[in-house]
């Protein structure tokens, strides 16, 4: 006699599959499965959140945009979907949906270094580089271990003519990863 799996078991099970396929590669095979899990669960954030990324990954923007923003209507406090959101609406060119998405972010996680970080360097690109200033500055309070987040502040320095906080800011970047070239020559032509 064959067991019969609940829905649930079912969907999971699927999800799971959706996952190798989708790692190993193979994004039709991930999307079709996704699509069953969400043919039973419509709910399901992780299959909304992973469709989204494969129709970023495939150059999709606006299918993702809508697949994400459905997860979060669904859980508005899902990180992931939040991540990838902000930097999808940026490739769209909607910068102030980038923004307004990484402020969210930050509401959620207000003490990860990295969504300063990215706000900082989307602000900067943006022209508000006084905000993006204090934002590499929040960075480095949360993340203080990182040189990615001294040297992309330095660069902003270094734009302000602000030659001597930039060089410390370099000499900061150095100290966590003195082996980067990149960082080497820029100290060197300050």
């Amino acid at each position: 006699m064959e067991k019969r799996t609940d829905p649930q078991t079912r969907s999971s099970l699927l999800y799971q599959q959706a996952r190798r396929y989708h790692q190993m590669g193979d994004l039709g095979e991930a999307v079709t499965l996704y699509g069953k899990v969400l043919a039973a669960r419509p709910r399901h954030t992780p299959s909304l959140l992973h469709l989204g990324e494969i129709a970023w990954q495939t150059g999709n923007l606006d299918q993702a945009s809508v697949l994400l923003a459905r997860a979060l209507m669904v859980d508005p406090q899902y990180v992931e979907a939040y991540d990838l959101f902000w930097q999808v609406r940026k490739a769209q060119g909607d910068y102030e949906a980038a923004v307004g998405i990484l402020r969210r972010l930050i509401e959620i996680r207000r003490h990860d270094g990295f969504n300063y970080y990215h706000l900082a360097l989307l602000q900067q690109e943006r022209g508000y580089l006084e905000e993006a200033g204090s934002l590499f500055e929040q960075a480095i309070r949360y993340k203080p271990d990182d040189a990615r987040i001294f040297f992309a502040y330095a660069e902003l320095l270094q734009v302000q003519g602000r030659i001597d906080a930039a060089a410390g800011k370099l000499q900061q970047a150095l100290l966590h990863d003195p082996r980067n070239a990149l960082y080497h020559a820029r100290f060197s032509q300050l």
